[in-house]
């Protein structure tokens, strides 16, 4: 009886930490982007735009492999945030962030 009651309790404590483990892996990560108008050398010379995501994943690393396709696609990334110009010179901003986190700021209610 004691025998039972003891591998009960481990096989709970062990299905209770699988578990969360789990749900900490389920995170998605988001890749966000904004830009500016650029001055000759790249600096930005204009104000930033708002952020805006461009794509997400399931793990971390998956977003930071996100940012070598985001640069080949650098220009629908411009156009996402609102500088429809293409022959405008834009410095752009990459970031992942758990889809928990909202670079923008907190939402007004």
């Amino acid at each position: 009886m004691m025998l039972t009651a003891r591998w009960s309790f481990l096989l709970v404590a062990f299905a209770v930490l699988t578990s969360s483990a789990t749900a900490h892996a389920e995170c998605a990560w988001v890749l966000w982007v904004r830009a500016a108008v650029a001055d000759g050398k790249g600096a930005p010379a204009g104000p930033w735009t708002e952020w805006t995501t461009f794509g997400s994943v399931n793990v971390q690393r998956g977003c930071e492999a996100l940012y070598p396709i985001a640069e080949e696609k650098k220009q629908e990334a411009v156009w996402a945030t609102g500088l429809k110009s293409p022959n405008t010179r834009v410095t752009v901003r990459w970031q992942c962030l758990p889809d928990t986190v909202d670079p923008r700021g907190p939402k007004g209610k």
